[in-house]
């Protein structure tokens, strides 16, 4: 399968009482059946009142962190810019 065919979606969510990301991949075949599975997922519950926009960059941070160390762990160093996207609601 080329790498062309891959593609990296992690979204990132948060509310009140806690915040997660979780990272698919997709995958393409040549015959156009597409695959889609769950890499990777974290989430944390907060013990205090954060506010609603400081939870939503702690998600976009940790959602950017398994990015990274899923890009590493799949050795995908040059991974196209645009073959993943960072999604948050």
């Amino acid at each position: 399968m080329k790498e062309s065919n891959l593609s990296i979606h992690t979204f990132v969510d948060a509310r009140k009482t806690a915040y997660a990301a979780c990272i698919f991949l997709r995958s393409e075949s040549c015959m156009g059946s597409v695959t889609v599975q769950l890499l990777q997922a974290r989430s944390r519950i907060t013990l205090k009142f954060i506010t609603i926009p400081r939870l939503e960059l702690m998600a976009a941070t940790i959602g950017a962190r398994l990015f990274s160390s899923v890009k590493q762990a799949l050795k995908l160093p040059n991974f196209p810019s645009g073959q993943y996207s960072l999604l948050t609601e």
